[in-house]
């Protein structure tokens, strides 16, 4: 690949998410110094010379854009590309996130995905993992807020004088449901 093909995009980027459909990579947002937020989609097309491009994406309303910018989990299923949580910061603070959303690539907008049982969803994080199966997300692991089903279960791993906490429980997400099943197993080492 060669550099001057990428040089219009800003590839530094630190807890970007990536995920492929058929023969393009998609990659959203990240940090690009440790303070500073990158707020695109690029796509690399794998098929060309490495063509990397900055794609616009619209929401019909600002509140269906993901929150997140940072360390999100991505995924997809058929041509709609599933992020969950992450983290952003604005002056003030740092926020974790614990919403769904998808964006439509076939009409490049963003919805939000609002489970039906809102009580069960992961908790507000960063750093998990997700991928697909048989249409559901499979979330799993992370660093975030703890929820009063963690606590209750113990499925976290506390920081000293924190609330934050690395959990290692399983979610699944029906996209067709929008249901939210919690803890189908708790990874062990």
């Amino acid at each position: 690949m060669e550099n001057d093909k990428c040089s219009k995009v800003e590839l530094a980027r630190l807890g970007a998410g990536a995920c492929v459909v058929e023969d393009q990579v998609y990659l959203w947002r990240g940090d690009s110094d440790g303070r500073t937020h990158v707020n695109d989609l690029c796509v690399l097309d794998l098929n060309s010379t490495g063509t990397l491009r900055r794609v616009r994406t619209d929401s019909d309303n600002l509140s269906q854009f993901p929150l997140g910018s940072c360390s999100m989990a991505i995924c997809s299923i058929g041509h709609v590309i599933y992020t969950f949580g992450g983290w952003h910061s604005d002056k003030l603070y740092y926020s974790r996130s614990d919403l769904v959303h998808a964006l439509d690539l076939q009409k490049m907008i963003w919805r939000e995905v609002v489970a039906v049982n809102p009580e069960v969803r992961p908790g507000r994080k960063d750093k998990c993992g997700m991928v697909e199966n048989l249409g559901n997300l499979c979330i799993f692991g992370g660093y975030g807020y703890r929820t009063s089903h963690q606590e209750k279960e113990g499925l976290f791993s506390q920081e000293p004088g924190g609330f934050l906490c690395w959990t290692n429980e399983l979610h699944l997400f029906n996209v067709q449901t929008s249901e939210s099943v919690v803890n189908i197993c708790v990874l062990t080492l």
